[in-house]
């Protein structure tokens, strides 16, 4: 007997419909899943809610992400979801391919993702979701920019990882490579596999938009040449962000009033290990403050402002930091007698010192005679006169020397002396 293919129906709202005479169990059945305390209750509040599906009641697309998101543990068990039909064939699937699958840091995602799956549609099955469906469920959950960010938030790349995982399983299972097409390319990572710096600047989520848009508006003040590190340290600053609940470090103005140091910033980005970054982060926080967080009165100026590091750390900062180098000399000059001996040695009877000297001449060959001729450089004599005479280092001596008024220049490509006419005096 052949069985009737039903016409999926599928809710991308933010609200159930189809809820009929169910709508105050579809209520309390949401409202118990969202304040489950733990395994029991989110198994007892997902069974109503496969229940209230089969009865034709069809759940947000993204309903398990927005409910009990910051509680990874208050998720319904294995045992809950064998209930719904297909879950056990793309299980075992990712069981067999996928080790990674019951990681602490995956496990409870690929969870609220079957969920979603099963609870927003009308199908009997999970595998009778076609590749068109799952790419309806999959452009629900996109934002404007057309990726996950906005509502898997900054672990957008792992989380996006599962999803490929899911959509590999329904192309084995149902043999259709339309599932792993329909997901797309994912985000244009860097060297270490991290989004980079401008993917994370054209696609901030919600609770990283104020800080991007801030942090470009700093970096673009300040008088430097290369960026790069200032970048890092910033897609760094904002995974220590993630750390905070979204509605604490959405306004940084709001999260600079307080002291933060759950965890600290020195701690998450490693001590002294990332003195420089740290730095950097705390520059740009800084002038947040100034340039927000000050109140200006008749009586002065008061900073409401927290640094984002203590009096204690930005000690241990300092003494991390590498010594600077001296942009001139710090040895200590000759005195002026050792200075005027030195000259009197170098140009005593005609320069006689420096002549004895025998790796400071050159063979140089009459043309027209064809006799070999020992000729004295006096080159390296009169740098150090200069020298004597001018504070200045050998190397800046040396560059002072543009060639003009030279008899004659000894290009090296060439191998032979020519007259510089263009440079003659």
């Amino acid at each position: 007997m052949a069985t009737k293919k039903i016409e999926l129906m599928i809710n991308i709202d933010d609200s159930p419909i189809n809820c009929g005479k169910y709508e105050q169990e579809t209520l309390k059945a949401i409202s118990d899943f969202d304040k489950a305390t733990n395994s029991e209750a989110a198994n007892q509040a997902v069974n109503k809610l496969i229940v209230l599906n089969k009865n034709g009641v069809l759940f947000s697309s993204k309903l398990t992400f927005i409910l009990n998101k910051n509680h990874q543990s208050r998720l319904p068990t294995f045992e809950t979801l064998q209930n719904i039909p297909g879950f056990s064939d793309i299980n075992s699937y990712l069981n067999r391919h996928w080790p990674r699958l019951n990681n602490s840091s995956v496990l409870p995602f690929f969870k609220r993702i079957i969920l979603n799956l099963f609870l927003c549609n009308n199908a009997n099955n999970l595998l009778e979701i076609d590749h068109k469906t799952w790419k309806i469920i999959l452009d629900s959950w996109r934002g404007d920019n057309k990726t996950f960010v906005h509502l898997f938030g900054a672990d957008e790349r792992r989380r996006r990882s599962i999803l490929m995982k899911i959509a590999e399983a329904y192309s084995a299972l149902k043999n259709d490579s339309a599932y792993k097409k329909n997901l797309g390319r994912k985000p244009k990572m860097g060297n270490q596999g991290s989004p980079t710096f401008e993917y994370v600047i054209q696609n901030p989520t919600p609770e990283t938009l104020l800080w991007t848009q801030l942090f470009v508006e700093w970096l673009n003040s300040q008088p430097l040449k290369n960026t790069n590190k200032q970048k890092s340290a910033f897609k760094l600053f904002l995974d220590w962000l993630a750390k905070y609940p979204p509605h604490v470090f959405r306004n940084p103005v709001v999260f600079l009033s307080e002291q933060r140091r759950c965890p600290s910033i020195y701690d998450f980005f490693g001590g002294n290990k990332k003195t420089r970054q740290i730095g950097m982060m705390v520059k740009f926080t800084e002038w947040i403050i100034g340039e927000l967080m000050m109140d200006r009165s008749e009586d002065g100026v008061v900073q409401l402002g927290y640094s984002i590091i203590t009096a204690n750390e930005a000690l241990l900062l300092k003494q991390g930091l590498p010594p600077v180098r001296n942009a001139e000399s710090t040895s200590t000059p000759l005195p002026t007698l050792w200075r005027l001996k030195v000259f009197k040695i170098l140009t005593d009877n005609n320069f006689a010192w420096p002549k004895s000297i025998a790796n400071q001449y050159f063979t140089w060959t009459d043309p027209g005679t064809g006799i070999e001729e020992r000729i004295w450089v006096p080159t390296l004599t009169y740098i150090f006169i200069t020298m004597l005479e001018i504070p200045l280092r050998r190397f800046q001596v040396i560059c002072l020397d543009s060639g003009e008024g030279d008899l004659v220049l000894y290009p090296l490509c060439q191998d032979s002396c020519r007259l510089p006419s263009d440079f003659l005096c």
